[in-house]
C-alpha cells in the first residue's frame, strides 16, 4: 500500500507503494550492471515480478489534485484508469512523468529531485516504471491486469507524523 496520510486503516506502508519497491529494485539492478535499463527491460522485469508475487494486488497511488493538474496540462478530461479516447494514452504517458501529475509524495519527490535520491541522469528508470504501470493498467488484455491497483485519494495530504524505524547494528547480528 502507499504511504499516504489519507489512508485511515492501520497497515504497514512503503514510500511509493509497491511501485516504489519495484523502482528501488530496478535502481539497485542498474547499479549492479553499471548501465541504465531500457523500457523493454522494465516491462519484462515488472511482468516477471507480477507473475511470481505473493500478494493479490500490486499498489500505486495518486490523488485527485494530480489528476486535475494532468487534465489542465492536457486540456482534456482524463479517466486515469481507462483513458478515453485512447489517443490520449501517449500524451498521458509523457505527462505522467511530471512531478505535479503525481499524487504520490514519494514519486513526486523523486521526480523533483532525482539527484537527492542518487538517481543517475543517464537513467530513465523512474519514468519507465511510471509509464509501464499505467500502460499495464490500461491494457485489459495484459495477463496480470487484475493484480494492478491504482488508489486515487481525494482531498489534500494530511500527514501528521512519520515514523522511521532503524535497526541498530546489534539487532542485525542477533
Amino acid at each position: 500500500m502507499c504511504l499516504d496520510g489519507r489512508v485511515t486503516k492501520k497497515h504497514l506502508f512503503t514510500p511509493g507503494g509497491d511501485l516504489g519497491e519495484l523502482l528501488l529494485g530496478l535502481l539497485a539492478y542498474e547499479d549492479i550492471i553499471e548501465e541504465p535499463v531500457n523500457l523493454a527491460e522494465v516491462k519484462d522485469i515488472f511482468t516477471k515480478y507480477l507473475r511470481c508475487m505473493v500478494p493479490e494486488k500490486f499498489y500505486h497511488c495518486t490523488d485527485d489534485e494530480a489528476i486535475s493538474h494532468l487534465e489542465k496540462e492536457l486540456n482534456s478530461q482524463v479517466d486515469i484508469e481507462n483513458p478515453n479516447p485512447q489517443s490520449l494514452e501517449g500524451e498521458i504517458l509523457e505527462a505522467i512523468t511530471s512531478p505535479n501529475n503525481n499524487g504520490d509524495l514519494h514519486f513526486k519527490s523523486l521526480l523533483l529531485a532525482p539527484d537527492e535520491y542518487n538517481i543517475s541522469h543517464e537513467s530513465h528508470v523512474l519514468d519507465y516504471v511510471l509509464q509501464t504501470f499505467y500502460a499495464f493498467i490500461w491494457d485489459e488484455n495484459f495477463e496480470f491486469h487484475d493484480k494492478l491497483k491504482l488508489e486515487i485519494f481525494p482531498g489534500v495530504h494530511n500527514e501528521t507524523a512519520f515514523i522511521e524505524i532503524k535497526n541498530e547494528h546489534q539487532c542485525m547480528i542477533e
